[in-house]
């Protein structure tokens, strides 16, 4: 039986603010291992109650999934695509 799907969410701004505090109970519902951001004075804090990552923390990473919290996402896909191992089309 496959497991509980596990998620990294993109970005600690103004967007992910908003849809915290609009979608916070929903958000719960899932698996969510932490935050992602290009923010380097982030990197270690807490979220949203969440941890937040480096970007090279989806590099090779196989099992969880990503939703991006930014205005700016085709700049963060293409980040993705050129710098890590991470399928981002699952």
């Amino acid at each position: 039986m496959e497991g509980k799907k596990k998620y990294y969410l993109w970005g600690t701004g103004k967007l992910a603010k908003l849809i915290n505090i609009e979608y916070g109970d929903v958000l719960q519902k899932f698996d969510i291992i932490g935050y992602i951001d290009n923010n380097q004075s982030l990197w270690g804090k807490n979220f949203a109650g969440k941890k937040v990552y480096r970007p090279d923390i989806l590099d090779g990473e196989n099992e969880a999934y990503l939703v991006i919290m930014n205005t700016f996402q085709r700049e963060i896909v293409t980040q993705i695509v050129s710098s890590f191992s991470f399928d981002i089309n699952r």
